[in-house]
């Protein structure tokens, strides 16, 4: 890794659609899920064993089929998309160069990061109205995955418009148990209703309501 910005590059040339990094600060830390026993038993632990954490870097991958995030269930073992496990193994492959180098690195699980306000650090996009991450190129219809390093990665120099600001948010309007009836996004009403409605793809595998992410038009 001739430099460090060539990171980025390289995670894009092995699939992901886009990816960006950001400092390793106290904000970062405090989107980090204490409460999920994954960040407790892997991630909280990496924290005490080692101080040198630079970066995070997270990619993503525009969800153009909607099959991509098909979610399988099986056992109990912890549910996974495709996207996400090939999101993961990007990142996993990347872990592996940067430790080559030098830099210890971490694939961060799922559930261990608020990934979209990461994504936002990273300057990869905006919270738009429908709560979700809006990214210039796809929108919302997006899924995040993402490391931490040692590596100092440089954040990119942008500045990023908030697509929302004039927006009827048709994201809104769209929702089927109108989750945003108070003014804000309700997270509960949201997943009992997403929870109850799964369309059945397989015996194990299911897709959640997207109803927002395909009614926003950026990036569609």
């Amino acid at each position: 890794m001739k430099n460090k910005t060539d990171i980025i590059q390289q995670i894009k040339k092995s699939g992901a659609d886009f990816a960006g990094a950001c400092p390793f600060s106290e904000d970062i830390q405090k989107l980090f899920n204490v409460n999920s026993p994954l960040m407790i038993n892997i991630v909280k632990d990496k924290f005490k064993e080692n101080e040198k954490f630079r970066s995070i870097i997270v990619a993503g991958m525009h969800i153009e089929d909607p099959y991509l995030d098909a979610w399988t269930y099986l056992d109990n073992r912890n549910p996974m998309s495709l996207a996400n496990q090939y999101l993961g193994q990007i990142l996993s492959n990347t872990c592996v160069r940067l430790e080559r180098e030098g830099y210890h690195s971490v694939p961060l699980l799922y559930s261990s990061l608020y990934l979209k306000d990461a994504a936002c650090h990273a300057k990869l996009g905006v919270i738009g109205k429908n709560n979700l991450l809006v990214t210039p190129e796809f929108g919302p219809r997006i899924r995040l995955r993402a490391l931490l390093t040692e590596a100092e990665v440089p954040i990119e120099d942008k500045e990023l418009v908030n697509p929302c600001g004039d927006c009827d948010a048709p994201c809104i309007k769209a929702c089927p148990v109108n989750a945003f009836a108070s003014g804000k996004y309700d997270r509960d009403t949201c997943y009992e209703y997403a929870k109850n409605n799964l369309k059945k793809v397989s015996s194990h595998t299911y897709l959640w309501c997207r109803e927002c992410e395909l009614a926003c038009p950026v990036g569609n």
